[in-house]
């Protein structure tokens, strides 16, 4: 969809994988099993926290047997990469929304400022996604497909951005500090989570004043210090 951006920077090979933990149900009546054991995992997820999270609890509380939760999520680490996949499209129509209408410097400066903090309050607001996002770095299924999704953005970004350049920025550099702005996002959100309350949200505000700045000095012509 936004193969024309150049050289966002890629994963490695290792992590390049990007086939879902999970198998996809392909019946009416699978998919609806299926939303009853993703809720089953919110649940214990936003009552329990990750320690609470077992196979066991969410075929009970999905009403489901042992043995067709497995044929869907073979461990939790899937039931948790779907769950986040389920956020991460719902962040992404968002991110594509704002920046969509961007037309001018002073709309992408508000986007740019207001936007991780409507992407802070969503995961803030519910536990469950708080639980998920405190274990992006330590789950390896979770950090690639956040990798991805800062990729998704980044692009969307630089569509957004390059035509508000003049021709003398380097479309290189723009793309590298358009990922970074991204991948840092959830950096900060993770940051921010977890000292909670007012200060979660004045580190949020601190990360996206840095990243807006340092984005229009680039925009602007800023020298590149690489």
């Amino acid at each position: 969809m936004f193969c024309a951006t150049p050289e966002i920077p890629a994963m490695s090979a290792e992590s390049t994988d990007s086939q879902p933990l999970w198998r996809e149900p392909k019946q009416e009546r699978s998919r609806v099993r299926v939303e009853r054991m993703l809720a089953a995992a919110r649940d214990l997820l936003a009552e329990r926290g990750l320690e609470g999270l077992t196979m066991d609890g969410v075929a009970q509380g999905a009403g489901v047997p042992i043995g067709s939760l497995y044929q869907f999520f073979p461990d939790r680490n899937a039931l948790l990469a779907c769950l986040f996949s389920q956020f991460l499209q719902l962040s992404d129509a968002l991110v594509e929304d704002r920046f969509r209408a961007v037309d001018s410097a002073a709309r992408l400066e508000a986007v740019a400022e207001g936007l991780p903090e409507s992407l802070y309050q969503a995961v803030a607001g519910d536990p469950a996604l708080v639980e998920i996002y405190s274990a992006i770095q330590a789950i390896r299924a979770l950090r690639h497909l956040d990798t991805e999704d800062s990729r998704r953005m980044a692009s969307v970004l630089f569509e957004a951005a390059r035509p508000l350049a003049p021709h003398s920025v380097d479309d290189e550099r723009l793309s590298r500090v358009c990922f970074l702005v991204c991948d840092l996002l959830g950096n900060a959100i993770r940051t921010a989570l977890k000292e909670g309350g007012r200060d979660g949200e004045l580190l949020v505000q601190e990360y996206a004043a840095m990243a807006k700045n340092h984005l229009l000095s680039v925009l602007a012509g800023g020298p590149d210090r690489v």
